[in-house]
């Protein structure tokens, strides 16, 4: 308790939220925030993120004396009903600052309402490299994931001689791009990709695609997806086929082993990318603990990405507190952030709005998640 009221007298310094003795209280600052709430993404656990990082930050006292009114809209990780929540939030509640979206499909339609609009958007877990060229009003806590594929290709030519390569990747704006860099780089290592599969969402029988890129004898394949639960299909579908070659994933085809039950097993050897992180850093621990103990489960849903839309609401919040409500000026500050400490490591953001994090290899070994 003594570590939770330290935390809270912490962020009430960073966010400037002291008020004078007997002033009255202004209003609440709203801020609009778009993310999947329902469907399979939801398991992210990224609007139950929010939710703490708004408690955390008006217990603290709010920004510069305001309470923080989070407006909550359901994208569900789909593309118009994302535009729907973002129409609603510019022309009906007539928020400046959307924290949003939650996933590649959410974030690349909204942005071009976001940049018309000039409405600031501080989106997580969206890694898609389409957002780069979105627009001067967009911004990421998330880094460009390509960075995590020139990680795996040459580890799997020179670390483990792998020649023969297959793909499989769900057709989405943040699956797709990561499947086709590495389908463009993996050859120039002198390897082959002897199949390219993909699947649209929703779609839950994979044995035909499956039975095709066995036919192909690979000595691995590439599991890109959008949606946790499609992972564990997919590897379920794959040995009751009696597939079993080296499988490299996305950071969601990672993470989906810390929602994955008494599916654990399915991820054995698994190598993805995800952005370095240090689980024993004091802050970082205690939201873990806190948030475990909040919404009445046993870890933090989806590892990093949760603890990422977390960093969303408290470096939106960090920012308005130092540099006021003014649009311009918020931009401004955030294109000038570098170093953020955030619950989910440093956070940076550069030229392009994208966010600056160091990528790392890690392997599923012995049932945990360990640094590759």
């Amino acid at each position: 308790m003594k570590k939770f009221h330290s935390r809270l007298i912490a962020i009430a310094l960073i966010l400037s939220c002291s008020t004078l003795a007997g002033a009255e209280e202004p209003g609440a600052l709203k801020i609009g925030w778009i993310g999947a709430m329902t469907g399979p993404v939801a398991k992210y656990g990224a609007y139950q993120a929010a939710l703490l990082a708004q408690d955390d930050i008006n217990a603290a006292g709010g920004i510069k004396g305001r309470k923080l009114e989070l407006v909550f809209e359901d994208g569900k990780c789909d593309p118009k009903t994302a535009v729907n929540a973002a129409m609603k939030l510019i022309n009906v509640d007539k928020v400046h600052f959307i924290i949003g979206g939650h996933c590649t499909p959410e974030s690349l339609p909204i942005s071009s309402l976001a940049e018309r609009n000039k409405t600031i958007m501080l989106a997580a877990i969206t890694s898609s490299p389409k957002l780069s060229e979105a627009g001067d009003y967009i911004f990421r806590v998330t880094a460009v994931s390509t960075q995590g594929v020139d990680l795996q290709v040459p580890y799997a030519a020179q670390q483990l001689k792998l020649k023969r390569l297959a793909i499989i990747s769900e057709e989405t704006d943040y699956a797709r791009p990561l499947a086709e860099h590495f389908q463009e780089t993996f050859p120039a290592t002198g390897g082959e990709v002897v199949a390219a599969e993909s699947y649209t969402p929703g779609e839950s029988d994979f044995r035909a695609i499956l039975t095709k890129i066995k036919s192909k004898n690979p000595d691995a394949i590439y599991l890109g997806v959008q949606a946790p639960d499609r992972a564990v299909l997919i590897l379920q579908q794959m040995r009751d086929l009696g597939i079993h070659v080296k499988i490299f994933g996305n950071e969601i085809t990672g993470n989906a082993f810390q929602a994955s039950g008494d599916k654990k097993d399915l991820f054995e050897g698994l190598i993805f990318p995800e952005p370095q992180i240090d689980w024993n850093a004091p802050a970082t621990h205690d939201f873990v603990e806190r948030f475990k103990k909040r919404f009445n489960v046993d870890s933090l849903p989806y590892g990093f990405w949760s603890a990422e839309a977390y960093d969303a609401v408290m470096l939106m919040a960090k920012v308005i507190g130092e540099c006021g409500d003014d649009v311009e000026k918020v931009k401004a500050c955030l294109y000038a952030t570098k170093g953020y400490p955030g619950i989910s490591g440093s956070v940076g953001i550069d030229t392009k709005g994208d966010g600056i994090r160091t990528y790392l290899l890690k392997i599923v070994e012995n049932g945990q998640i360990k640094p590759l």
